[in-house]
């Protein structure tokens, strides 16, 4: 996906043990020391996103770049979130773009 980083999750600064989730940031959404993300709603493996932020010091003690490809076996949940969110995003664009017409 572009524009989109993914970061996984793990109970611990050593990096050992995944808590199942990953994170979805937007690199380009960076305010107030975070960025925009999707991330895990509840403390349990492949749980359903929420959007919020992240501060780029949880991403270093707490997470580690993955490619999408680890993401999605590791949180399908999340790419769920992020595939309808695109399809809704391109209905919007398409159904503006037809009433922009003469």
């Amino acid at each position: 996906m572009k524009g989109v980083r993914f970061y996984e999750e793990f109970h611990d600064a050593r990096k050992r043990r995944s808590t199942g989730n990953c994170l979805a940031i937007f690199p380009d959404n960076y305010a107030h020391g975070e960025y925009e993300a999707y991330v895990a709603a509840m403390a349990e493996p492949n749980s359903m996103p929420a959007s919020g932020g992240v501060s780029i010091e949880v991403l270093r003690t707490k997470c580690k770049r993955v490619p999408e490809s680890r993401a999605r076996r590791v949180h399908p949940n999340l790419f769920r979130w992020l595939d309808d969110d695109a399809k809704r995003l391109r209905r919007n664009i398409q159904t503006a773009l037809k009433a922009s017409r003469p």
